[in-house]
């Protein structure tokens, strides 16, 4: 088996201490004392209902536990993790180097010996995922083709009158993210509330989709937005300003990547720092990165104002605190008309997750140090305990919660339980690949289309693009994911594309490596009838 890492070195992530700190340091509904830009902020909510009403309504329609991992004790370790790294002809495969890795600072983590080490608690050394085995052939078997496009046309997130559904249903007293997103955008890439026209601070971005799991021909289409705090979006007279935002937005994305990006055009006069280097304040539709780094204020408006007092900091590879994402994963559409998929109007999910506590550099090397030393002095359960439960969301000790909302038994949203959002902080904290809890920014494309949704600009046209790894230099990113994995998926389960990139013997297809390498979606994309199975 080959083993891969990354340039930047890295060590092994932190246990989970700091979580009742971050729990007491943040208040109900999880603002800041920096902004008033609360997941609570919207409320057309259902009044009277108390949250433990809510919730025996939701356990007992959905045969649910809403406050316990009722199912499996670690779901924070998903089910690709379980994956069988040689098959039964002893042919290795490894689709973990996408996720274990070294970490680049100020990710502490190197967990490359998953790569060939299960490292399981032995409580789960055996698979808890249960729900993989059963076989639904039966069941799908009886939804016909155009039942099941129907189904995938019909929004469970928007109602007719332009409100949100799962939003209206929340009781009042709702203290986690109230879902306020409409993915109603404008050419730039921003959400606009249908209902008055104004911004909700949202804004899409395309990037290229991480290895396996979010390609659509192993299940879903998904979309990522960003939104940073309400002084991010600010001008120093505390007016809201699209200039300002734009300028911020580059600048957390240069920021997060580490690196000079291209960017769309921004206005240098706003904080009088020369950002592309080339000696005039001016536009600019480039970031360098030593430029940004020497200048004496990086954020734009009245946040960059705080960061002169010290109230906002500036570290590489580190968000501000109070920045959010949302993360919908949606059905699959066809389109006849293109003889394409598509990403469905109705929603399997929607994630969201918020940094609620700005820790430094120093910080998570120190949390790192603490968990490697109470590794090795306790007998103790080595299960991951976290805190917070389905209504807050779920913290990790890196200062970010996460919350989710999923289908019920009649196919609207609900609130993920506790086990379900668990499973989500598995991928976001813990492991070599993220940054700063995050996968997609670090990804966004930098081109002139960057700061769009799929829905404007879809995947057609993308490049496989070029990543360099210290072992095997610059290679095809995708191209060398089908080489190490041998298949387009963790579970080995798509033979759509292991018939159309594989030969008999096992050898890629190089002639569809070469379709590929300038058009991501002959390998991303399932025909139809694999769109409809799915």
């Amino acid at each position: 088996m080959i083993f891969i890492r990354e340039t930047t070195r890295g060590r092994s992530i932190p246990a989970l201490f700091l979580v009742i700190f971050v729990l007491i340091t943040i208040i109900i509904g999880c603002s800041d004392s920096d902004d008033d830009d609360s997941p609570n902020s919207i409320n057309n909510s259902t009044p009277s209902v108390s949250i433990s009403t809510y919730q025996e309504s939701l356990e007992a329609n959905n045969q649910i536990d809403m406050s316990t991992l009722a199912q499996n004790p670690t779901p924070y370790i998903p089910p690709q993790c379980y994956t069988k790294v040689l098959d039964e002809n002893e042919q290795a495969h490894n689709p973990c180097y996408t996720c274990h890795i070294n970490g680049k600072h100020p990710n502490p983590v190197d967990d490359r010996f998953l790569q060939s080490e299960y490292s399981l608690p032995p409580e789960v050394s055996f698979n808890p995922w249960a729900n993989f085995f059963k076989n639904r052939q039966t069941e799908l078997s009886k939804i016909t083709d155009s039942e099941i496009l129907t189904y995938v046309r019909t929004s469970n997130y928007l109602a007719a009158n332009n409100t949100i559904k799962i939003a209206e249903e929340l009781p009042e007293e709702w203290p986690g993210y109230r879902p306020d997103c409409y993915f109603n955008f404008d050419e730039n890439g921003f959400d606009i509330n249908p209902n008055t026209g104004e911004m909700t601070g949202w804004r899409a971005f395309r990037y290229q989709p991480f290895l396996g799991t979010f390609w659509p021909t192993n299940g879903s289409f998904d979309d990522v937005l960003i939104r940073l705090p309400e002084i991010f979006r600010v001008d120093v007279n505390e007016r809201l300003s699209t200039e300002v935002y734009k300028y911020n937005l580059a600048v957390v994305e240069a920021l997060i990547k580490q690196t000079s990006i291209n960017t769309e055009p921004i206005n240098e006069q706003l904080t009088n720092c020369d950002l592309d280097g080339n000696g005039i304040i001016q536009t600019a539709e480039k970031i360098d990165w030593t430029s940004l780094n020497n200048c004496t204020s990086h954020f734009a408006g009245a946040a960059g104002e705080l960061e002169k007092s010290g109230e906002i900091s500036f570290y590489p590879g580190l968000y501000p605190k109070s920045t959010e994402f949302l993360h919908s994963l949606r059905y699959i559409d066809w389109e006849d008309t293109s003889n394409t998929p598509s990403m469905a109007e109705r929603f399997k999910e929607l994630r969201y997750m918020r940094k609620v506590q700005y820790l430094p550099a120093e910080a998570l090397q120190d949390l790192y140090n603490q968990d490697q030393f109470e590794d090795a002095d306790t007998d103790e359960s080595s299960l991951d305990k976290y805190f917070g439960d389905f209504s807050t969301g779920i913290y990790t000790d890196q200062g970010w919660v996460l919350q989710g909302f999923i289908e019920d038994k009649n196919g609207e949203l609900r609130p993920q339980t506790k086990e379900e959002s668990v499973y989500c902080v598995g991928c976001h904290s813990n492991i070599g690949a993220i940054s700063d809890g995050t996968f997609a920014l670090p990804r966004k494309f930098d081109t002139d289309n960057g700061w769009k949704h799929w829905s404007q600009v879809g995947l057609q046209g993308v490049d496989d693009q070029t990543v360099y790894y210290e072992k095997f230099g610059e290679v095809k990113e995708y191209a060398f994911y089908l080489k190490q994995n041998g298949y387009g998926d963790e579970f080995r389960e798509n033979e759509e594309v292991r018939e159309k990139f594989f030969t008999e013997n096992g050898e890629l297809d190089q002639d569809m490596i070469s379709q590929m390498e300038d058009n991501i979606t002959v390998l991303l994309y399932p025909s139809k009838e694999r769109a409809l199975r799915l």
